[in-house]
């Protein structure tokens, strides 16, 4: 037994109850930022039912949550709620606020919502409501997309996570002041989105574009919804909601689409190593899923504690603790009568630390 180690607990928004996890490596946690429509295509659409579903005949272990920023709430896997992360400005989700968002310093422990979602799940998916479509001219057109190329070079700087953006679904034609020309700059932002965006300083191996403004806009170039909402996915006169019809039939094209870029992902990533400062930094945990912390007890370790953490005395701080973030927790493998946690540190190895 490794002597003199102790477990600090790191404060975090929220727990986790009964969960089962995997090894980060299998890229199978992920979660959902969204509003209103985000919130229909969940429910209405019943992707975690989806996802279960590909667990149960694939034999997988894909972890589904979302945070809504309307309530905010954070939901689990099976449906639990939890607090929610603190995002900035209220939670808004237009393209500018998520460019504020993405900007955020990452700290470790997480201390801000960048912070929570980067620590907590390595598929981060993002939309926009379908007021993100309301383009008024080529000057708000163009700010979007530098938005956009903000937050992507973000996403460049975490490429051990794989970023899924939506392009923001279209519009009521009904709904004031939509004019075919904005419907026209929505399409042009998507079909942007989805090309340039994905090529420019590309590459970019860990994005992917989920494009639900195509599955929902209308396509016919002849019809006067041209590059709004669908006439069948209508919920009511100037309501750019999407509705029940809709979201059951995109719901399955989404979870598809997720599965296959995690797969594409993953096999592109096969045999990659982070930088030292960005790779994985794990423990296992309870049932009741803390994040904890590893901290020797003195300063500076012994010789054999180095030895046994393959730990050069130069790699630890005078009183400091070797942080260790919410992440995949297997059950059972940490209880509060049971504290032996296998660790897998910053610097890629993994040992079995035990606590008196």
């Amino acid at each position: 037994m490794l002597r003199n180690v102790i477990i600090t607990t790191i404060l975090v928004f929220f727990v986790l109850s009964g969960s089962t996890w995997t090894q980060m490596e299998e890229v199978d946690n992920m979660i959902l930022i969204h509003k209103s429509v985000g919130d229909s295509l969940i429910k209405e659409g019943n992707v975690r039912g989806l996802f279960d579903a590909y667990n149960s005949a694939h034999g997988t272990n894909f972890q589904f949550w979302d945070h809504d920023n309307n309530a905010p709430v954070l939901t689990d896997p099976r449906g639990g709620t939890h607090g929610d992360y603190g995002f900035p400005e209220g939670g808004a989700t237009q393209p500018e606020h998520y460019e504020n968002l993405f900007k955020q310093p990452v700290h470790v422990p997480p201390d801000n919502a960048f912070s929570r979602l980067l620590a907590n799940h390595k598929v981060i998916l993002f939309k926009s409501c379908s007021s993100a479509s309301f383009i008024e001219h080529e000057h708000r057109l163009n700010q979007i997309k530098d938005n956009y190329r903000a937050i992507r070079d973000v996403m460049d700087d975490h490429r051990d996570h794989l970023f899924i953006p939506f392009s923001p679904p279209p519009l009521n034609k009904d709904a004031p002041d939509t004019p075919p020309e904005m419907g026209a700059r929505a399409r042009a932002f998507t079909d942007w989105l989805k090309t340039d965006f994905l090529t420019e300083k590309g590459p970019h191996p860990n994005i992917a574009v989920f494009d639900f403004f195509d599955l929902l806009a209308e396509d016919d170039p002849s019809d006067p919804g041209y590059n709004f909402l669908r006439s069948e996915y209508v919920k009511g006169w100037q309501d750019s909601h999407p509705n029940r019809a809709a979201n059951e039939h995109i719901a399955p094209i989404f979870v598809d689409f997720v599965i296959s870029s995690i797969q594409k992902y993953t096999k592109g990533t096969q045999g990659d190593v982070a930088p030292r400062e960005s790779r994985d930094r794990r423990v296992t945990a309870s049932d009741t899923g803390m994040a904890c912390s590893i901290a020797l007890s003195h300063f500076p370790p012994t010789s054999s504690e180095c030895e046994i953490l393959d730990l050069a005395p130069v790699d630890v701080v005078d009183g400091s603790a070797i942080p260790i973030s919410i992440s995949i927790f297997p059950d059972g493998l940490l209880t509060s009568e049971d504290l032996a946690v296998q660790a897998y540190l910053s610097l890629g190895f993994a040992r079995i630390i035990e606590a008196e």
